[in-house]
């Protein structure tokens, strides 16, 4: 991993922290580079859940973070917030999001797990025909036997969300 890298798990881990000025300055970084640049923080975020990592309490911290900003970030109200994300992603920004995904969905940890659903139905509505093999993924993860007893609770969390997305009725029926 290199020291940006690290310097951004860090700043996630941060943006937990018990003190109120160390998590200020965190919050303000990733907000900063929020408003800067979205989808470098989206590049950031997936790099961050597909770091390989032992059981080190701030990679966790860190991955369950970058699961909400990811949420966050692919989250739309208004068919004009759609279409701005649908424009901002470029197909090796989604590539990445779909590999950070898939790696995070069965999650033991139920905060990055919940939060990597919630994403993976919203990436689903963001490109629906562009994603034809998106559904058949996470069946084909079901029948994985390396992904118990994970697997049955992040393929029902999916198929919730994806059915909770709001163009889900006019885009994907």
């Amino acid at each position: 991993m290199n020291e940006d890298m690290l310097g951004w798990v860090n700043v996630f881990a941060n943006a937990n922290s018990p003190d109120q000025q160390i998590q200020k300055q965190a919050e303000f970084a990733i907000k900063d580079q929020m408003g800067k640049n979205a989808p470098l923080l989206i590049y950031i975020c997936t790099n961050i859940l597909t770091l390989k990592t032992n059981e080190d309490q701030n990679y966790t911290i860190s991955k369950c973070i970058a699961s909400i900003l990811l949420t966050q970030m692919l989250n739309f109200q208004t068919q004009s917030d759609l279409e701005n994300i649908r424009n901002s992603l470029t197909p090796e920004l989604i590539e990445q999001i779909k590999n950070a995904l898939k790696q995070n969905i069965f999650s033991e940890v139920p905060a990055i797990r919940n939060k990597c659903a919630q994403c993976y139905s919203m990436l689903f509505s963001i490109l629906t025909t562009e994603w034809p093999d998106g559904i058949d993924d996470v069946v084909n993860y079901f029948t994985d036997e390396k992904y118990l007893p994970y697997d049955f609770i992040g393929f029902i969390s999916i198929m919730r969300e994806i059915v909770n997305q709001k163009n889900f009725l006019i885009e994907i029926i």
